[in-house]
């Protein structure tokens, strides 16, 4: 999968370039970077179908050397072969070989002692053909070929030579591979001193290495991994996998050291498949050595309780990395067991801790409760052993527990701080990080923007000193929503892009989804509605497919609030209610989802229908909680709900309070759309110098920031109170920009359907209408 990752990145990066991959059918799913490389524009893909008849007889020509074939010989192997050209090949050696048909100056003709070609007998397999061929060997040959295949579809003349089970010369075994090379066998593949030889078919090697005895079998893979362990003693680690396999087939404990290799340095590239696959291996190989011997399988085991902790745990995290929760949560369950079973409380201790993780993170796996028993289960056993690296671990996942939650996030910030002091003193440079990632979320959460940025500068110094891709991706896609409230769209937009590029390369849709959320959000802002609605589409797609629940609760609530901004009313509420579903399902970012969904309402003349959902929320609300973007959401939509109910008052104290919030936490993204609904109360309350003055601090915040979407109606609402004012010619300037402002919006509304809907909507037409009625009477 590595492979198809990199050729994924070359080919968006070096033009012009042609490149052929061959490849066999895969059994399972092919990986995700293949799948993008088959969606490139330019990518050709090929079937390779079977042979027609006439291709069939022009393949055993070619083999053959001659211009044409008896009719008698050209219909058993189309009969038998069926388009298979290897098949075909194998059928016409055999045929020569047993003297069936006779070649002479490029002629083949059908031999004077063979009958009728029909009825003799040829095996109706590749197998079976390629078995009749290896029986009219000599035993010398015979032998050759099967310890050649225990090697591999390729081999060296020189590893043959020395795990060569009975005493021959060079000579010798240099006229036999001569002999098998010319009987198209195998092939010569390189002509350098150590001579390269491959098996001419991958079933040809598969069908002789089951001619073996299984004793014989194993001894040489043995001899096989000890010769590559002396012979090239600094490409074990890229060897690893084959090493693995062979001590593997030798039933050798050293299969269990190179499969854990192995899997490592597929971590390590962030080969997902390998990686899992090596793993799976290496517990696999672990029970196969102690399995045999029941009495003695329990005191070995414990004697490898480390290398099963780093197994367990690294596999668990691939498949948390890849989206395969319930895979990971079967995976502690099965570690939780084996350390029962072995009575190992250090074992027992890290799959607590690694499924507590699971559990209480924002994924499908999602369960705040169950995690938090499992962390005070880990504690006690932590602490009866004083591991204070396990005691940092659990700290900060009681933080996560609060902060996912809904807790007080200063308590979180407690957990995180003495996580933190504990990482410091152990010089545990990766918890330290992972704690300092996850502050950040505690701190956004209690208003304090800058010391969340703050924390994750020091923890993506550490994740880029460690090499851990898939968490600087996570850092990235944080740092970005930061720089998004704080109103620095271009630094958002540059973390964004970086994450989005690092999670693709390692195939990470996780972050994929990420990124793009917040990228969505800057466009919906700006008024790029085209571009908001892709990216926020995008990121719901890969959110759903990697289980990242965050992206699938707040982006589904903020894509129903863009589409109601283009009124599509329908669509929004559609979106709304399953963010809120999905929301009361996991107890997540209820907040986010019950806000949005309240403005929709409110948009679409529900306001009892969203003062309901309100008051079910502060219901549950606890006011100090982690809401992230729903402590900016959630007042905007009292604000709004309290205007439609004439509750002036209401809604200045609101706005005042949420503008002391965004101003102390610098959060800037939201103040002029805050502003706005204070400037409508102040004129409803014919405030008019109020209002004009609230109202054109707003208009400068939007136009600084760029931010479209709410300058046109700051600019209706400015060319109002103009107007009460009798200030008739700056009201007409307001109305003017606020129109010129929408024509904006609407060009960046790419389906026709859309901008004819963004149109219709009753304020906008106000806004259209009265700029034309001015237009024409000017």
């Amino acid at each position: 999968s590595a492979s198809f990752s990199l050729l994924l990145s070359v080919s968006k990066r070096l033009r012009p370039l042609l490149v052929v991959i061959t490849t066999r059918p895969f059994r399972d799913q092919p990986p995700a970077a293949y799948r993008q490389l088959l969606k490139l524009p330019f990518a050709q893909h090929i079937e390779l179908k079977a042979l027609t008849p006439d291709e069939t007889v022009e393949l055993v020509c070619q083999r053959l050397g001659v211009r044409a074939v008896p009719e008698p010989v050209a219909a058993v192997i189309r009969e038998k072969a069926q388009g298979n050209p290897f098949f075909s090949e194998e059928l016409a050696y055999a045929l020569r070989n047993s003297g069936m048909i006779v070649i002479e100056d490029g002629v083949c003709r059908i031999a004077d002692n063979t009958n009728n070609i029909n009825s003799l007998g040829l095996p109706d397999t590749i197998q079976g053909l390629i078995t009749t061929r290896i029986d009219r060997l000599t035993p010398e040959q015979q032998l050759t070929l099967k310890v050649a295949s225990v090697i591999g579809r390729t081999f060296s003349f020189p590893m043959l030579l020395d795990i060569y089970p009975v005493k021959i010369d060079q000579q010798m075994l240099r006229h036999e591979l001569i002999w098998l090379e010319q009987m198209e066998l195998i092939q010569t593949e390189e002509t350098d001193p150590g001579r390269m030889y491959r098996f001419k078919h991958i079933i040809t090697q598969e069908v002789v290495y089951h001619l073996m005895a299984f004793a014989q079998r194993r001894q040489l893979h043995r001899a096989i991994g000890e010769w590559y362990e002396q012979t090239v003693p600094d490409r074990l680690d890229e060897l690893s996998p084959l090493l693995g396999q062979h001590f593997a087939q030798a039933e050798d404990h050293r299969a269990i050291t190179y499969f854990t290799r192995a899997g490592d340095v597929s971590w390590g590239s962030y080969a997902a498949n390998e990686a899992l696959g090596n793993y799976n291996l290496a517990i696999s190989a672990i029970h196969t050595q102690v399995a045999s011997r029941k009495e003695r399988r329990i005191r070995q085991l414990q004697e490898m309780i480390d290398l099963l902790t780093h197994l367990y745990r690294r596999r668990g995290r691939v498949l948390e990395l890849h989206a395969q929760y319930e895979e990971a949560l079967h995976n502690y369950e099965e570690m939780s067991t084996l350390a029962d079973e072995l009575d190992s409380p250090a074992l027992k201790l890290a799959a607590l801790m690694a499924h507590a993780t699971l559990l209480s993170t924002p994924n499908p796996t999602y369960q705040p409760r169950q995690a938090n028993a499992l962390l005070q289960s880990a504690f006690a056993l932590a602490r009866g052993q004083q591991d204070h690296q396990a005691e940092a671990r659990i700290l900060w996942n009681q933080m996560l527990l609060i902060v996912f939650d809904q807790g007080n996030p200063l308590e979180g910030i407690v957990y995180g701080e003495q996580s933190l002091t504990l990482a410091r003193e152990l010089h545990l440079e990766e918890q330290e990080a992972f704690t300092l990632n996850d502050m950040s979320m505690a701190y956004l959460a209690s208003g304090q923007l800058k010391r969340s940025q703050e924390a994750l500068y020091q923890a993506q110094h550490l994740w880029r000193k460690l090499d851990n891709q898939p968490m600087l991706t996570d850092n990235l896609s944080r740092l970005a929503l930061g720089y998004f409230l704080s109103s620095d769209y271009e630094q958002a937009m540059a973390a964004s892009a970086d994450a989005g590029q690092m999670s693709l390369a390692i195939g990470n849709l996780f972050g994929q989804a990420n990124c793009r959320m917040v990228i969505g959000n800057i466009y919906l802002e700006r008024g790029q509605f085209g571009s908001a609605l892709a990216f926020m589409e995008q990121a719901l797609e890969l959110g759903q497919k990697s289980g990242n629940l965050m992206v699938n609760i707040g982006t589904r609530a903020d894509l129903a609030w863009a589409y109601m901004l283009l009124g599509d009313g329908e669509r929004g509420l559609e979106l709304a209610q399953h963010a809120v579903q999905l929301a009361d399902e996991h107890h997540l970012l209820r907040p986010w989802a019950f806000a949005s969904l309240a403005r929709i309402m409110i948009r679409r003349g529900q306001p009892g229908e969203a003062h309901t959902l309100l008051q079910t929320l502060f219901a549950t609300l606890q006011p100090e909680a982690n809401h992230l973007l729903g402590s900016i959401y959630v007042p905007l939509a009292s604000c709004e709900l309290a205007l439609i109910d004439g509750d002036y008052q209401r809604v200045i104290h609101e706005a005042e309070r949420l503008i002391a919030y965004l101003t102390q936490g610098q959060m800037g993204s939201y103040i002029a759309e805050t502003l706005l609904l204070k400037g409508r109360a102040l004129l409803a309350l014919n405030l008019l110098d109020q209002a004009y003055d609230v109202l054109q601090m707003a208009r400068l915040d939007a136009e600084m920031l760029q931010l479209r979407r709410p300058l046109w109606s700051i600019l209706a609402v400015l060319s109002q109170c103009e107007s009460q004012r009798g200030h008739l010619d700056a009201a007409a300037l307001w109305l003017q920009q606020a129109g010129e402002t929408i024509e904006v919006i609407a060009e960046h509304i790419d389906v026709p359907e859309q901008r004819a809907a963004f149109y219709a909507l009753p304020d906008v037409q106000a806004v259209m209408t009265a700029t034309l009625s001015r237009n024409s009477d000017d």
